[in-house]
């Protein structure tokens, strides 16, 4: 069996999420050594900071040109996104970058296109896709395939946080949409077998300077409607569900789950539960990692990520383009 080769990496703008969850994960494989962490205020996460053997500098530039350095992850605020990305892409490095990647579509063509001359791959981190979880939903479909699909849902929403939060700040690339949206409208695209266009969307934000809830609806080729919704302010809720003739399919914990959780997917007929489908637990975060260590060296993984990529940023976009009296500033 061939040897997998061990990928330098980097983190450039690490916060909570990816000291809490992504970074120990990171740590734990053999497909990549943890050389580098950039972090602009260093003195804001010292501590956590101190529990690395590697290079960490407030100077990008530093960080970038780390001796053999392959690869960076991006986990900054989604503002810092796209600086970020372009100048690791110029420099030549693999990019996996946390959701939303980018904060217009703009960006996206232009890192799109980069990475593509560079042949370099930029891949968006949604780890829900590598949870074994999900590929037991596809699977359902496949299975079903011969049963007419009525209606796809997926949710993502949450109380609200700390209004010092970045996910209120707008120039910090804030918003439902962005934020737990980009998970709802993923997940969708993703269930699709067929084409689907937006049909109709709607963003809500009720005094705040970004949008705190909102939904897109989306037609098929096949009739199947797909609904995505998100918020912020409200029950916690993290589905995704499958409605068929006879049949309810619900998917709790569809998104962010522990990998110590188990889950399961439950089978509903006149709303009476009539079966339940275990799935075991697993690391999501583990599996991304090692799925872009794939997509670094198979040119048909990377074309397709990269296009991934570029698809979900221009659907995004599209929502963002039939709601856009809402953000236009008031004389």
């Amino acid at each position: 069996m061939k040897k997998k080769v061990c990928l330098n990496i980097a983190c450039l703008g690490a916060g909570n999420h990816a000291f809490k969850n992504t970074l120990p994960a990171l740590l734990t494989l053999k497909e990549f050594k943890l050389v580098g962490i950039y972090k602009r205020k260093l003195q804001k996460n010292l501590d956590n900071l101190k529990q690395f053997s590697c290079k960490i500098s407030s100077d990008l530039n530093t960080i970038l040109n780390t001796k053999k350095l392959n690869a960076v992850y991006i986990a900054s605020q989604p503002g810092a996104h796209y600086s970020l990305a372009k100048q690791a892409l110029l420099s030549n490095k693999h990019v996996i970058i946390e959701k939303p990647a980018v904060t217009n579509f703009f960006q996206a063509k232009k890192l799109y296109s980069i990475a593509s001359k560079k042949k370099l791959v930029i891949m968006e981190a949604f780890m829900y896709k590598y949870h074994n979880q999900f590929p037991a939903i596809l699977n359902l479909l496949k299975k079903n395939k011969d049963k007419k699909l009525i209606k796809v849902s997926s949710t993502f929403g949450f109380p609200h946080l700390d209004k010092s939060n970045f996910r209120y700040n707008f120039k910090a690339g804030g918003g439902a949409l962005l934020d737990a949206g980009s998970y709802a409208v993923s997940s969708v695209r993703c269930l699709s077998n067929e084409k689907i266009t937006l049909k109709n969307t709607q963003l809500i934000k009720n005094n705040y300077d970004v949008d705190i809830k909102g939904f897109a609806e989306f037609d098929s080729t096949n009739k199947t409607k797909y609904k995505a919704n998100w918020y912020f302010g409200g029950k916690y809720k993290n589905q995704i569900s499958l409605k068929y003739k006879e049949i309810n399919i619900y998917i709790n914990r569809a998104f962010s789950k522990p990998n110590n959780l188990v889950t399961f997917i439950d089978f509903y007929k006149n709303n009476k539960l009539i079966k339940s489908n275990k799935i075991k637990k697993d690391d999501h975060f583990k599996n991304m990692f090692n799925f872009f260590h794939k997509c670094c060296f198979k040119k048909d993984l990377r074309l397709s990520e990269n296009f991934e990529f570029l698809n979900q940023a221009k659907t995004l976009n599209e929502i963002f383009l039939k709601n856009k009296k809402l953000f236009k500033k008031k004389k």
